[in-house]
């Protein structure tokens, strides 16, 4: 990491721009970025691909107590690592694996919005039984990566003005934690959840159902499933009939996605611009190329799909 090359980073500039800071206004810690904020006392931490790492108070009464340049690496490692976790079925993933995943994925509406396509890595995710339980674990990463950068906007803010906000594991705790509770609710009275209870339950604006209605119905969908819940198909769609509980290890199934980000940046820039090139978007077999070995053509079977 070069501060030449930082400076000439439009990416970086547009960064430091978001939070209103100078891009010149920096340091560099343990492979963090450490930015000088307007206020002396409030330190941004990036990481190499300029994600937010944490936000520091130095006049926060704990991190008095501490070598600076120990607690940045401290906010480093509790965003690389699950030393401490994030509830089931995340708990095995990173906050930086969650947020790098998320930025892989795209959500399109289809057929006029009545259903959507899920986009990994410039690739369409074939919408079969098999690939469910991905694409449903999908759509709640791009939901946790949203809510991610919404806290750190939020927290930049909250320490600016002085005052105290909640660590990011137990922000992300308390809305997945709710969204459960949510769910259980209206299991209790047998009906159905829609997105707008879901997004009401954790008090999120109106605004995130229009951004993320596809995604909710996919978390919603997936953790009936693993609580032996489905929707009835003959009464509308409105009312919820037991089923078979779904008893994969989620945990396990979620683990298994950290192979999206073995595919490099560049090679996804290349499948983009071959996409606006030639109309085609090559199609992929989620659950094949996650468990087949990385030497068997490089794990990854696809189709050609015209996108006219």
């Amino acid at each position: 990491m070069d501060r030449i090359d930082l400076l000439n980073d439009m990416r970086f500039s547009s960064k430091c721009y978001q939070y209103g800071i100078n891009n010149s206004d920096f340091s560099i810690v343990d492979d963090l970025i450490v930015l000088e904020s307007p206020k002396e006392n409030v330190l941004v931490l990036l990481d190499e691909n300029y994600h937010t790492v944490g936000i520091i108070d130095k006049n926060d009464a704990k991190v008095i107590r501490i070598p600076l340049e120990e607690k940045i690496i401290r906010y480093k490692e509790l965003y690389t690592t699950t030393y401490i976790t994030l509830p089931y079925p995340f708990n095995k993933l990173s906050v930086k694996e969650i947020v790098e995943i998320a930025e892989r994925i795209e959500i399109n509406e289809t057929n006029h919005g009545h259903s959507s396509e899920l986009i990994v890595n410039a690739e369409k995710v074939t919408d079969n039984k098999e690939n469910e339980v991905y694409i449903q674990l999908l759509s709640y990463i791009k939901f946790l990566g949203y809510e991610i950068e919404e806290y750190f906007k939020n927290l930049y803010q909250m320490k600016v003005l002085g005052f105290s906000y909640p660590d990011l594991h137990e922000y992300l705790t308390t809305i997945m934690v709710n969204i459960d509770q949510c769910i259980d609710g209206y299991i209790e009275t047998k009906t159905r959840p829609f997105p707008v209870h879901v997004a009401g339950y954790i008090g999120q604006e109106r605004d995130i159902i229009e951004a993320f209605n596809k995604a909710l119905y996919k978390i919603i969908n997936l953790l009936l499933k693993s609580k032996g819940y489905e929707i009835k198909s003959s009464t509308h769609y409105k009312e919820l009939d037991e089923c078979e509980e779904d008893t994969t290890n989620l945990a396990d199934e979620a683990k298994k996605l950290i192979k999206i980000l073995e595919i490099s940046e560049d090679e996804v820039e290349e499948r983009y611009k071959t996409i606006s090139r030639t109309f085609h978007m090559d199609e992929i077999n989620l659950k094949t190329w996650l468990t087949k070995d990385k030497k068997q053509n490089n794990g990854t079977q696809r189709v050609r799909k015209n996108n006219n």
